[in-house]
């Protein structure tokens, strides 16, 4: 007989708080193809490609900017893939979303008496798998759990099931943090 499965999430109980910590979704693919592709980058063009062009300074400034914006793409992916974790505190009326480990990511703050419809959704979609979305999830709010905030929807719990997602709202409903 196979045991239940206990969940990513670590969660830890205040008197009247709670914290929720998801350690990043860990797909490796994720950073083995964009290592591959700056690997292929010194194989292919390899330093004395810039030698050779020096009088068309477009191709040189060009080659520069795709290795630069390419390498801090793969440092950002392997670094959140490997050591990120999203945090989340709800306390005193108001939840936290933090992305430590994300390099470019910013601590979030909402007014729980304004927030609402608190739900897990399984996010699963084409659209919300591709490469760019581990770039960019700081801003396109990728997860599992999601609440209304005015005209906005939050989202946060990247990579958990659904299950998982409706375990983590009943605490929050538990505490009486969320409606």
């Amino acid at each position: 007989m196979e045991s239940p499965k206990t969940g990513r999430a670590t969660i830890s109980e205040g008197f009247n708080s709670l914290q929720i910590t998801i350690p990043a979704k860990k797909n490796y693919l994720m950073i083995v193809m964009p290592v591959i592709s700056i690997g292929m980058f010194f194989v292919i063009v390899p330093a004395d490609f810039f030698k050779n062009m020096q009088h068309d300074s477009f191709f040189v400034f060009f080659g520069i900017l795709w290795l630069v914006v390419g390498l801090s793409t793969v440092l950002r992916t392997v670094f959140w893939t490997l050591a990120g974790k999203e945090v989340i505190k709800a306390e005193d009326g108001t939840i936290t979303i933090q992305r430590k480990g994300d390099l470019l990511s910013r601590t979030r703050s909402y007014n729980l008496s304004e927030a609402c419809n608190f739900r897990a959704e399984e996010n699963n979609s084409a659209e919300n798998n591709n490469v760019l979305n581990n770039f960019t999830s700081d801003f396109k709010g990728i997860g599992t759990i999601c609440f209304e905030y005015g005209v906005k929807t939050i989202r946060f719990g990247e990579g958990l099931s659904q299950a998982e997602g409706n375990y983590i709202i009943q605490k929050l409903k538990d505490k009486n943090l969320v409606g």
